[in-house]
């Protein structure tokens, strides 16, 4: 499990120690997908926000300011 507490995040194998994180203010983080799971969704189904999570699972940067088919065209280029 990972949790985050403004820019500090914590991986945790169990419940124990996650409630102890919680308790000191961390916050649970959204299930992280694994990029292969992501990829076999077709990248031209996805959402803009779909997108902008997977450039940033692949490492891309600045990108949360360009429109849907700029980030399309990055992100076919970026998976071959």
């Amino acid at each position: 499990m990972r949790l985050k507490r403004g820019n500090v995040e914590r991986e945790v194998e169990d419940e124990f120690h996650a409630a102890k994180f919680v308790k000191d203010g961390y916050k649970p983080m959204e299930k992280i997908t694994d990029s292969k799971e992501t990829e076999t969704k077709d990248v031209q189904e996805m959402s803009l926000e779909e997108l902008r999570q997977l450039a940033k699972a692949k490492g891309l940067k600045g990108t949360s300011s360009l429109a849907k088919q700029e980030l399309l065209e990055i992100l076919t280029g970026a998976s071959e």
